[in-house]
């Protein structure tokens, strides 16, 4: 993520991987000096540490964020709150941080900090649990019937691929009901490991999504599908406190 302007405050945690190897993480929480997304507040979550490569995702989960003026900055039925949320993809970067961005409500006109800020941080490692690694190979002798594995069905996702014509055109559609919001990502590669790119639309409907590509299934094609487990998964609290918001224009 692209580094923003600092003004805030450190925060070092000592952190051991669900995995069994231990590793020192720290998390730097930063407000930019510009103003990224009008109307709110954000606040940055960098992280540093070991491992940072195998990080493929993050979601935080936030208690309670306030103001020096006790104001409540957390947004109503925001995904900042929920208990089931989507993953925040992470590309790593030796030049940039890995983290993500938390949205908040604007602070009180007289405050001065986020006095308080709490919940946790969970960190994606698909690499460190088979588990979560699902392959369906030959995905061509696999078409218009529902998926079957057993991580599949204790995540309540249901996935099926067909390939329909649209306009006299040959397409592939992924049919996914995710109720609980499990699925991290899937992907379609070819007989030679390389990803298919032609991803033309997506249609959501409620817990349900359509995924639209264009052209025939590449021959010998795959069906990637990531399900994050516990063992794939470190979690970290947060207890951030008087992160310094960045003083107004015109302020000494």
């Amino acid at each position: 993520m692209k580094r923003l302007g600092v003004c805030g405050l450190f925060l070092v945690m000592m952190g051991s991987w669900g995995w069994g190897v231990p590793s020192d993480i720290s998390i730097t929480a930063t407000i930019p000096t510009d103003d990224p997304s009008p109307g709110n507040l954000v606040v940055a979550l960098n992280l540093s540490g070991k491992d940072l490569r195998e990080i493929k995702g993050m979601r935080c989960v936030l208690e309670k964020a306030v103001d020096d003026q006790a104001k409540n900055l957390l947004l109503k039925d925001s995904d900042l709150t929920k208990t089931n949320q989507d993953w925040t993809p992470v590309a790593y970067d030796p030049k940039i941080p890995s983290g993500m961005q938390l949205i908040l409500d604007l602070p009180a006109p007289r405050a001065s900090g986020v006095k308080e800020l709490t919940g946790r941080l969970e960190i994606l490692t698909p690499v460190h649990d088979p588990l979560c690694l699902l392959n369906f190979s030959r995905i061509a002798a696999q078409l218009d019937v529902e998926l079957k594995d057993p991580n599949l069905v204790a995540a309540q996702i249901r996935m099926v691929v067909s390939t329909p014509k649209k306009r006299g055109k040959p397409c592939v559609e992924v049919r996914v009901q995710d109720p609980l919001s499990k699925l991290f990502y899937f992907e379609i590669v070819d007989a030679k490991n390389k990803e298919w790119e032609v991803l033309t639309s997506i249609v959501s409907t409620g817990t349900s999504r359509i995924y639209t590509y264009e052209g025939k299934l590449p021959e010998g094609a795959s069906l990637r599908v990531c399900v994050p487990t516990p063992k794939s998964i470190l979690i970290l609290p947060l207890n951030l406190k008087n992160i310094a918001l960045p003083q107004k224009k015109g302020n000494i």
